[in-house]
């Protein structure tokens, strides 16, 4: 009786362990079948935020590229302006050289029979040629004196002061390009 009492404990210790270890394999089964939905999930979740990354960054590769691109573009651009400032910078100076190289011929030549005329008609034909390249001879006899324009070789005295601060000669011209002085004319001036 002992035993068989003894036998019944251990097979009631039995089932309840039985049932225990049931309920705890199909309370473990649940979890762990709710765990791997949630690790499911949870790795779904990580290639979605994977692949946007990945779009994002190639969209932000894309637009640096293209801001490089465009920096380059600027930079080349400036370059050229640069190169370009510099020759009209050249250019000015050889004008105002060749015009002044005209002048001191024209005045060398102006007494001369026949030279005077053929300089009036290429000095009024570089008049034209200048305008339409916004390039203006400055220095001119009979005007007034301007220290922003004229440069005063020379002053002449005079009596009138009609002509007080006139030009009266001029010994170079000087040149203005789209409004800016490139070089002051040499004049003479009247001085009361």
């Amino acid at each position: 009786m002992f035993f068989l009492k003894k036998k019944r404990e251990n097979e009631n210790i039995e089932t309840t362990l039985k049932e225990y270890l049931s309920q705890t394999s199909d309370m473990y089964r649940q979890e762990n079948s709710a765990t791997g939905e949630i690790l499911d999930r949870i790795q779904n979740e990580q290639a979605e935020m994977q692949n946007f990354l990945r779009k994002k960054m190639e969209t932000l590769d894309d637009f640096l590229d293209q801001l490089q691109e465009e920096k380059e573009a600027d930079d080349e651009l400036k370059e050229l302006q640069e190169k370009s400032s510099e020759r009209e910078k050249q250019l000015c100076q050889l004008i105002s050289i060749y015009s002044e190289q005209l002048h001191t011929i024209e005045e060398f030549l102006s007494d001369k029979e026949g030279w005077h005329e053929q300089f009036r008609m290429m000095s009024q034909k570089r008049k034209q040629v200048g305008s339409l390249t916004q390039i203006q001879e400055i220095g001119t006899v009979g005007e007034p004196f301007n220290y922003r324009l004229h440069d005063i070789i020379k002053t002449e005295e005079t009596d009138q002061e009609t002509v007080d601060g006139i030009i009266s000669k001029v010994y170079a011209p000087g040149l203005l390009y789209q409004g800016q002085v490139i070089k002051k004319a040499q004049v003479c001036v009247y001085k009361k």
